[in-house]
């Protein structure tokens, strides 16, 4: 399955998203797919047409394959309840899973965090520097905990070495630098690069 390197860009009130679409011509065939969501509305808009409401104004949007499918799909972080609400399609509707994980000052985040091809959920919490991770889209504790020592920023995560495993890394966006995760424990991070 194709990842890729980042899954949002923050953009005014519209957030744009990236994500694994399948094209119209074939399903099977996966292309890149690029979609919008505005936060002050709760409205989701891609470029293959798709345009529906899903969420409330103020949620935090996710794109990411919850059900490993191999498309992904929307998925909204409620920061002041510390719900996530995740759909297996990319349609107006209520949410396929509901789970309660996390914090109010909590950023979501989302990937493949043990390499099984479905993506679940996880947090950064600014005031530990600290990453939490689901590997199973259900309630419960973190089943990784650890920071990427000595980094700030916007939380991001890919798979940036193409091993079939995403992993999370913080964007600094007042230097532009991206600060890569060492692993899953509490490490310096294994690459820093510019970004922007």
């Amino acid at each position: 399955m194709l990842k890729l390197s980042w899954r949002s860009v923050m953009a005014g009130a519209l957030i744009a998203l990236i994500g694994v679409i399948p094209t119209a011509e074939a399903a099977a065939e996966e292309s890149l797919g690029f979609g919008f969501f505005d936060a002050s509305t709760g409205r989701w808009r891609f470029d293959d047409g798709k345009d529906f409401y899903f969420g409330n104004p103020g949620d935090s949007p996710m794109l990411c394959d919850w059900d490993g499918d191999g498309v992904d799909t929307v998925g909204l972080y409620r920061r002041h309840s510390g719900f996530l609400y995740l759909r297996n399609t990319n349609t107006q509707g209520v949410a396929d899973r509901e789970i309660f994980f996390g914090v109010p000052e909590d950023a979501p985040i989302c990937g493949d965090w043990d390499g099984d091809g479905v993506d679940t959920v996880g947090v950064f919490r600014p005031s530990q520097g600290r990453f939490y991770l689901r590997n199973s889209n259900t309630q419960g504790f973190a089943d990784l905990s650890f920071t990427v020592s000595n980094a700030t920023g916007v939380p991001v995560a890919g798979d940036f070495d193409g091993n079939g495993t995403d992993t999370v890394g913080l964007w600094n966006p007042a230097t532009g630098k991206v600060a890569i995760a060492g692993g899953t424990s509490d490490a310096p991070p294994i690459l820093t690069r510019n970004f922007g």
